[in-house]
């Protein structure tokens, strides 16, 4: 493993482990094994290491939703794709708790958040009408879908954010907690011999 990516590895375990706020990259550095010049020479402050931090797991992101869309050929792939996300949501779960705070804070990470929310959100509507054409949803007008689109992406990017507003710890059953909300908001507009199938997978 080379010095970045010592770096980033170091970066993501203390982010995660105390957020942002408190770790400086001298701390980054220790952590890493390298020196406070040798972390400089790859990135030139926090900030550019947290972006390219986001870059990753939105590459981890983009391997489970090829083309910005989960297309699930069947009530298995939904389900595979629904524990992928969960894990990559612990994985960065930094990024999770914090998104809000540090896109204020950086107007390069907010023009790539921006930019990877908009690849999602077309992500969410592809597989909303995969599901309509597999017959696991029905027939939804174009504004339902839309509004279907919107509800399922705020619970997917501000759950972690709701815990934390209400003093709860961000774990891994948690993260869970918020898929299960997913498969509730799309259980209305079930077909309904597939209802069951998938709220139990």
């Amino acid at each position: 493993m080379g010095s970045k990516e010592k770096i980033l590895v170091a970066a993501l375990l203390l982010f995660n482990r105390a957020g942002t706020r408190p770790v400086t990259t001298n701390h980054i550095a220790k952590e890493a094994g390298v020196s406070p010049g040798n972390l400089y020479y790859h990135f030139a402050n926090k900030q550019e290491i947290i972006r390219e931090i986001f870059s990753q797991m939105s590459s981890l992101f983009d391997k489970i939703t090829p083309s910005g869309s989960i297309l699930p050929g069947s009530l298995e792939a939904l389900d595979q794709a629904f524990r992928q996300i969960t894990e990559a949501e612990w994985e960065y779960r930094f990024l999770q708790k914090e998104m809000v705070t540090l896109i204020e804070q950086d107007p390069l990470l907010k023009d790539l958040f921006l930019e990877r929310q908009n690849a999602r959100i077309v992500g969410i509507e592809s597989c909303i009408r995969a599901m309509i054409e597999l017959g696991l949803v029905c027939s939804l007008d174009e504004a339902m879908i839309g509004r279907l689109t919107q509800v399922i992406w705020l619970v997917a990017i501000f759950w972690n954010p709701y815990l934390m507003l209400k003093g709860e710890p961000v774990t891994r059953a948690r993260i869970s907690e918020g898929i299960e909300l997913i498969r509730l908001v799309i259980s209305p507009y079930l077909v309904a011999e597939k209802t069951a199938a998938i709220m139990s997978v």
